[in-house]
């Protein structure tokens, strides 16, 4: 990779492209995965954006959020019920925290404050052009949603 455009200068591909046994010509590079916890920093991002809300309504890195098991209804499904990677709940933790520790109930929380809208429109400004569908729900703060590396 060029540091300074970012250019793709090379990439290394499976090791036999003619394999049809192991997807051999599937670039991985360029095909939609999950991106897991490395979507929470644009969830925050989205909630910190929010100028139109009132001032006591926008999150800073310094806002309170509750790390404590909830059941989010979207009204199709059985509740939606994150929970931490430890399983532990630790109360009300800062936004800064929660993203250090990478905390999911607090993502899941902000993505809710925010709007899953909101969301999309702060991932298509930086670039991702795959969230398309329009059915997502709050586990998109969880990396849900596909975007490939590239």
């Amino acid at each position: 990779m060029n540091p300074t455009t970012g250019e793709v200068l090379a990439l290394v591909g499976s090791a036999d492209f003619d394999n049809v046994e192991i997807d051999g010509q599937v670039n991985m590079a360029l095909a939609p995965r999950q991106p897991g916890s490395t979507i929470k920093p644009l969830v925050y991002l989205t909630t910190f954006r929010q100028e139109d809300r009132p001032l006591s309504e926008r999150w800073t890195s310094g806002t309170l959020v509750a790390d404590i098991e909830e059941q989010f209804p979207d009204g199709a499904n059985p509740p939606y019920v994150p929970t931490d990677y430890d399983n532990k709940e630790r109360g009300m933790v800062t936004v800064r925290t929660a993203l250090a520790n990478s905390l999911n109930i607090p993502a899941v929380r902000a993505l809710q404050h925010a709007g899953i809208s909101a969301f999309l429109d702060t991932a298509q400004r930086l670039g991702i052009s795959t969230l398309t569908r329009p059915d997502y729900g709050l586990s998109l703060a969880l990396g849900a949603g596909e975007i490939p590396l590239i």
